[in-house]
């Protein structure tokens, strides 16, 4: 159990880390893909071109030398809540190394992650949809956004019970040492300090956690 817990919290921060290369947000037109923008490219700004934009987009505006030329280039400023998210990532990955702060450490990553996520996806519109004067122009959420959002969830509601479990035994062990018992966390019944087993029902005695 503890190799598990020491094992998840760097690959939840690693996958986060990894899906900056994937798409986070998609420019539609009519249902119709027409550019994606990856999280790293919200990072360092990018140069976003739009093919193929005088197809069957019927209605649209579009200024007559760029359907010439059947082509829209725009630059998309960096989006500093982008890199926010990337250094809370690249920062739980790192604290989640140090058991003692760990749960705590990556529950605080998860959380204000996942508020940038929130604050960065309504602001996007306007940043790239405010550059783009053509009409019905959607900007929507990529692969790379749901998995990084999802993870950041996770990690917070992971590590929040980690900590909660950890906070709960510590004071049980607290309890119990001016007796030299230990609570089990099955059964209640109290045991030695140093029984890996409970004496009546068998269950498992959890180590201390600090």
């Amino acid at each position: 159990m503890e190799e598990l817990k020491r094992f998840l919290n760097p690959l939840f921060f690693v996958i986060v880390i990894m899906s900056f290369f994937l798409p986070f947000f998609n420019i539609t037109c009519q249902q119709q893909k027409i550019a994606s923008i990856t999280g790293f490219e919200l990072i360092t700004g990018t140069n976003v071109s739009f093919n193929g934009m005088d197809k069957g987009l019927g209605g649209i505006s579009i200024p007559q030398n760029e359907i010439g030329e059947g082509i829209k280039t725009d630059y998309v400023s960096p989006e500093p809540l982008a890199l926010l998210v990337l250094l809370l990532a690249i920062g739980g990955l790192i604290i989640s190394f140090f058991e003692k702060f760990s749960d705590i450490g990556s529950a605080s990553a998860g959380l204000l992650g996942g508020l940038s996520l929130i604050l960065l996806s309504s602001t996007i519109n306007n940043n790239i949809l405010g550059k783009v004067h053509v009409q019905l122009l959607t900007v929507q959420c990529g692969i790379g956004y749901y998995i990084t959002i999802i993870l950041l969830i996770i990690i917070l509601i992971y590590n929040t019970y980690l900590f909660s479990y950890r906070i709960m035994y510590k004071s049980v062990d607290i309890q119990s040492n001016d007796n030299i018992m230990r609570i089990c966390p099955h059964c209640s019944s109290e045991n030695d300090l140093e029984s890996i087993y409970c004496n009546k029902c068998g269950g498992i005695m959890e180590q201390n956690l600090v």
